[in-house]
């Protein structure tokens, strides 16, 4: 990671969690503690933050509430944006794509911050992608319904009713598990607003998270998987097996 892109992501944790430790970050980014060091010095200078004995704090000095949403999110952070990198070779310019309400896709909403104008349209269920993804050259529709404050999500039947009107050129979901009948969680609510979306699509691209809908293989063109033994994350079919 360079540094830039460093001391973005110490940014958004001092934002997020309203402190960090110097130590945890050395060793978080895989990087000597002077480095850091020079990181939190440059970050004070800009104003984004306030150095503190081995660490520093948010410069507002109000630490956020930490939800059971942000701490998921938090979460095997280098593997969702490895997963992100792959996925955005998979959208065209000129596209109209669903991203869900689940923080392995976040993390590609975060990507596409730093794309070009692609001219690009997102219907999203995720009211975090609706507040924290600041690019003005996307189209946002947010989706109608009810809000899951856990999940952080709008589900219902007027979600699932407002896209049989739409048409997604491809749609990008998180499951809790994959088995041979297909995607697996245990919200009902989440399941009926994937459904609707994997209907809408004209290719469908879930990413495993890690909870038990079944969504039938029929609905889906490809998968999206991380695993520590591969340098990269791997596309596969499932119809076919062929990987990617």
């Amino acid at each position: 990671m360079g540094t830039e892109n460093r001391r973005e992501s110490i940014s958004e944790a001092v934002e997020r969690d309203g402190q960090v430790r110097l130590s945890e970050l050395s060793q978080r980014f895989g990087v000597a503690p002077v480095t850091i060091h020079r990181d939190l010095e440059y970050l004070a200078s800009e104003g984004v933050l306030e150095r503190v004995r081995g660490g520093a704090r948010s410069s507002t000095g109000v630490p956020p509430i930490r939800s059971e949403y942000s701490i998921r999110r938090d979460q095997a952070l280098s593997q969702k944006k490895e997963i992100a990198v792959r996925a955005l070779e998979e959208i065209s310019d000129g596209a109209t794509l669903f991203l869900d309400s689940s923080t392995t896709v976040f993390a590609l909403a975060k990507a596409l911050e730093k794309e070009p104008n692609r001219g690009l349209t997102v219907v999203t269920n995720s009211p975090a992608i609706a507040n924290d993804v600041v690019a003005p050259s996307i189209h946002f529709i947010m989706l109608p319904g009810e809000l899951n404050q856990p999940l952080r999500a709008i589900t219902g039947r007027w979600a699932a009713e407002f896209m049989e009107h739409l048409s997604f050129t491809v749609a990008f979901v998180s499951a809790a598990g994959i088995t041979s009948s297909g995607l697996n969680t245990t919200q009902r609510e989440l399941a009926e607003v994937t459904k609707a979306a994997f209907g809408a699509s004209h290719w469908s691209i879930p990413r495993n998270s890690g909870r038990t809908l079944s969504l039938t293989w029929r609905r889906l063109m490809s998968w999206i998987l991380w695993s520590p033994t591969r340098a990269c994350p791997r596309m596969t079919s499932p119809t076919t097996g062929v990987q990617a």
